[in-house]
């Protein structure tokens, strides 16, 4: 099984690369950084529609076939979106987390329903159970969009709009910065990447870290992509991006030099906070240019799983 799940990370990860130079860029930079070390990913997204079993569970089956494990859920409310993240099987070279997000088609406008719908139902009966075909193509799992249908929804979410024209496409990849020779942490990464060019995330400050400091990430702004609408019109749409993360030692395992960390003693999960923030990297309204820094309050409104 371990093998087969590597083959679909890769490939899913090819399709990315390919229709996302700027993280191509980005891992040119960090290898050059390293010493040409091994490059090892926490985590890859997905965003999806919850309608006409086009959800989080599309995607999630064919993983958990392949031993993935649900670990926890958080929602978003201003974003009208559910996430269920899952933790991967042991294997060397190591598996990267699955995190999954699904907008709540049910809470936007009956005519921002009747959008979605239209494209989930001429999909075709059961297409959900190809979501993984489309993934590793990159093919749009529905009928191209018409350029009205995508500016109607622009103008209520961001994200249904980007999951219309980009399908089960990868949202982003994250590298993990402690499992890939980076010295100096996150803030001397993210330094390293503005000096080479790279616009950062800045919604809520370009470094966003967990209420315990155990959890550090941050991310660049999408890469914008030309599309051809069903009419023929061409635009340029919001594409993937590239997110970075550090995770800490847990209180119990801090005595233990860096270099000897096992990732079962680093810090796990994610932060709804953290995560709403880095979901406004396809989203060029939200950047805030300026903060570099934000540690958030262990308040109700900031979830961690």
């Amino acid at each position: 099984m371990s093998s087969m799940a590597q083959g679909l990370v890769r490939e899913i990860r090819s399709k990315y690369l390919a229709r996302t130079p700027l993280a191509v860029s980005v891992l040119e930079l960090i290898k050059g950084l390293n010493g040409g070390a091994p490059i090892v990913h926490d985590h890859m997204a997905f965003r999806t529609f919850g309608a006409n079993d086009f959800g989080n569970q599309s995607l999630a089956r064919i993983f958990m076939d392949l031993n993935y494990r649900e670990e926890g859920a958080l929602v978003f409310p201003n974003k009208k979106v559910n996430a269920l993240w899952y933790s991967p099987p042991f294997c060397d070279p190591p598996l990267p987390r699955l995190f999954s997000s699904e907008l709540r088609v049910l809470d936007l406008s009956p005519a921002a329903q009747k959008i979605v719908r239209h494209y989930t139902q001429t999909a075709g009966r059961k297409a959900w159970k190809w979501v993984s075909v489309s993934a590793v193509t990159g093919m749009l799992p529905w009928e191209t969009p018409t350029l009205a249908d995508y500016e109607a929804l622009s103008s209520e979410s961001e994200f249904a709009a980007w999951v219309l024209v980009n399908g089960y496409n990868l949202s982003h990849s994250t590298v993990s910065v402690h499992r890939s020779g980076l010295s100096g942490g996150m803030e001397a990464l993210n330094t390293k990447l503005k000096e080479a060019g790279f616009q950062l995330n800045t919604s809520g400050g370009e470094l966003k870290v967990s209420p315990d400091g155990g959890l550090l990430q941050s991310s660049t702004v999408s890469e914008q992509l030309p599309f051809t609408f069903a009419g023929g019109e061409e635009r340029e749409v919001a594409g993937a991006y590239i997110e970075f993360a550090e995770r800490k030692a847990l209180p119990e395992f801090e005595h233990i030099p860096e270099g000897e960390l096992e990732e079962h003693q680093r810090r796990d999960g994610f932060e709804q906070v953290q995560a709403d923030l880095i979901f406004d990297s396809t989203n060029p309204k939200m950047q805030q240019p300026g903060v570099a820094r934000v540690m958030f309050d262990d308040s109700e409104d900031n979830k961690s799983v």
